[in-house]
C-alpha cells in the first residue's frame, strides 16, 4: 500500500512538473479556438519584405497568419451559403444652418457614393430610407434599392435652422421597425451638439431595445468635442468592442479622415454584416496593413481591406465553404513611435496594441446561417533593452496564389519547439533523479523492517 502511494506521489510531481512547463512555454503569439467541429487559428510572428525587417523609417513587419479547419464540420454546414441577408439602413443627416456650403455639398457627394455601393452589393436586397433634420425633421425618402431615386432626394438638402435630431427619431425607428430584413442600421450625420441630448440619447436607445438586432453608426463631420462625446455615446459597439463612430472633417485632404472616406469605412462595415461566409480582422491603430501582402491558399476567397488600412475582410461571397484547411495571411507594419517606452509586448490584432485590454473580439469568423466564432489576439514581443531590432524568424514560402497549390502542406510547428525538446530531456532528467531518489528511500524503508 505504502508503495503504491509512493508511485502515485511521484506520477502527480511529474504531472505537476509537466503542467508547469508546459505553461511557462505556451505560445502567445498564437490563439486558437473551436466551435462546431471547426478550428480557427491565428498567429503572428515578425517577419521581412524583400529581405528587410522593418521599412525605411525602421518600423517593423509583422505578419498575421490565418487557419480555418473545415474538415470536420457537419454537411449542413459547408452546404449552406451564408448570405448576410437582406439589409436596410435609415439615414439621419444633419441639414442645419451650420451645414451650409461646402459641408452640405461633400455630404451630397459621399452619401451618393455611398448608396451606390451598398445598393450594388450582389446576391442581397439593400435598402436606404433617408430622413433630414434641422428644425424639426423631413422624410426625404422610404426604403428603396433604387440609387436614382435616392440620389435625386439627396439633392433637395438645404442647410437651414437648428439641429433637432430628437425629433427624426421616432419615425425613422418605425420605418425600420416595419422592415423584415435581417440587418437594420440607422446612420446618423451631424456636424455638432444636437438639442435635447439625453432626449435623443432615450430615443435611440428605446429604437434599439424596440427594434431586433438595430445597429447605430454615427459620423462626426467636425463635430466637436461635445458632439463626438454624444455620437459615441449612441453608436452600436461593432465586433471590436468600438463604437461604430467616424470622425471627419471638411477641410481635411485624407482619404480617410474626410467625409468621403467616412462613408467608405462605413460600407466595409455594413458589408461585414451583409455578406455571408467571412472572417474579419481588426488591425491595431499603431499597425497598419502593407499593400500587396495578402495571400490565400483558395481562389474562391476575396479580400477586402478598409480604406484606413485598420480591417481586412475575407469572404467566399456565393461560394460553400469546403471540407479543407484554409489557409490567409497579411502583413503589417508596426509604427514604433506609437509605442509607448517601455512596452515589451504587443497586441498583433484588434483596436490598440495594449495587451491589458480586452482583445476578445479581435477577430471574427461567421459561417452558416447565423454562427460566429470570435478569436482573442496573438502577443508578440519587442526587442529588450540593448537588442537592435526584434527577433525575425525565417520567412516560410509563400502560400499557394491557385487552387492547385491549395493542398500543399505548411509546417505549423510552434517557434517554442526546439526550446521546449531540450527541457523534455531536462525535465526527464529530473524525474529519473526523482524516481531513483524514491527507490533509495523505499529500500531504506525496507531495511528498517
Amino acid at each position: 500500500m505504502k508503495k503504491s502511494k509512493l508511485v502515485f506521489g511521484i506520477l502527480t510531481t511529474m504531472t505537476l512538473v509537466f503542467s508547469s512547463v508546459a505553461t511557462c512555454f505556451a505560445d502567445e503569439s498564437v490563439v486558437s479556438k473551436s466551435q462546431d467541429n471547426i478550428t480557427v487559428t491565428k498567429s503572428a510572428e515578425w517577419t521581412t519584405i524583400d529581405g528587410k525587417s522593418t521599412d525605411a523609417s525602421g518600423n517593423p513587419y509583422a505578419k498575421i497568419n490565418f487557419k480555418i479547419d473545415t474538415t470536420n464540420a457537419t454537411t449542413e454546414i459547408t452546404n449552406t451559403i451564408s448570405k448576410g441577408g437582406n439589409t436596410d439602413i435609415v439615414m439621419l443627416l444633419d441639414d442645419s444652418g451650420s451645414m451650409s456650403g461646402t459641408k452640405i455639398n461633400k455630404l451630397k457627394t459621399a452619401a451618393a457614393s455611398f448608396i451606390d455601393e451598398v445598393t450594388n452589393i450582389q446576391d442581397v436586397a439593400v435598402n436606404v430610407g433617408i430622413f433630414s433634420f434641422a428644425t424639426g425633421h423631413k422624410e426625404l425618402s422610404k426604403l428603396t434599392s433604387d440609387a436614382t431615386v435616392l440620389k435625386s432626394k439627396l439633392n433637395t438638402l438645404k442647410a437651414y435652422g437648428g439641429t433637432e435630431l430628437y425629433s427624426a427619431v421616432p419615425d425613422a425607428q418605425k420605418m425600420i421597425q416595419a422592415s423584415t430584413a435581417k440587418n437594420k442600421f440607422f446612420i446618423i450625420l451631424t456636424d455638432g451638439e444636437v438639442y435635447s441630448s439625453s432626449k435623443t440619447v432615450n430615443l435611440l436607445n428605446t429604437a434599439k431595445t424596440e427594434v431586433a438586432g438595430l445597429k447605430v453608426i454615427t459620423v462626426g463631420y467636425d463635430a466637436g468635442t461635445s458632439g463626438d462625446k454624444f455620437l459615441k455615446e449612441v453608436a452600436t459597439k461593432n465586433a471590436a468592442g468600438q463604437p461604430m463612430f467616424y470622425d471627419c472633417s471638411v477641410t481635411s485632404s485624407s482619404i480617410v479622415t474626410d467625409l468621403k472616406g467616412a462613408f467608405e469605412q462605413i460600407t466595409e462595415e455594413v458589408k461585414s454584416y451583409v455578406v455571408g461566409n467571412s472572417l474579419v480582422d481588426a488591425i491595431p491603430k499603431e499597425f497598419s496593413i502593407v499593400d500587396g501582402t495578402i495571400q490565400t491558399n483558395d481562389t474562391n476567397l476575396v479580400a477586402e481591406v478598409s480604406a484606413d488600412k485598420k480591417s481586412i475582410n475575407w469572404n467566399w461571397g456565393e461560394n460553400k465553404l469546403e471540407k479543407k484547411v484554409y489557409e490567409m495571411s497579411v502583413i503589417t507594419v508596426l509604427d514604433k513611435a506609437q509605442v509607448p517606452e517601455g512596452t515589451t509586448k504587443v497586441f498583433t490584432n484588434g483596436t490598440t496594441i495594449d495587451v491589458t485590454a480586452d482583445s476578445s473580439q479581435s477577430a471574427v469568423f461567421s459561417y452558416g446561417s447565423t454562427n460566429k466564432l470570435y478569436l482573442n489576439s496573438p502577443i508578440l514581443s519587442l526587442a529588450t533593452e540593448g537588442d537592435d531590432e526584434v527577433e525575425v524568424e525565417e520567412e516560410e514560402a509563400p502560400l499557394a496564389d491557385n487552387a492547385d497549390q491549395a493542398d500543399a502542406e505548411i509546417d505549423s510547428t510552434p517557434s517554442t519547439g526546439d526550446t521546449l525538446n531540450s527541457m523534455v530531456f531536462v525535465i526527464l532528467g529530473v524525474c529519473a533523479v526523482a524516481v531513483i531518489g524514491s527507490g533509495v528511500a523505499l529500500s531504506k524503508k525496507r531495511n528498517n523492517y
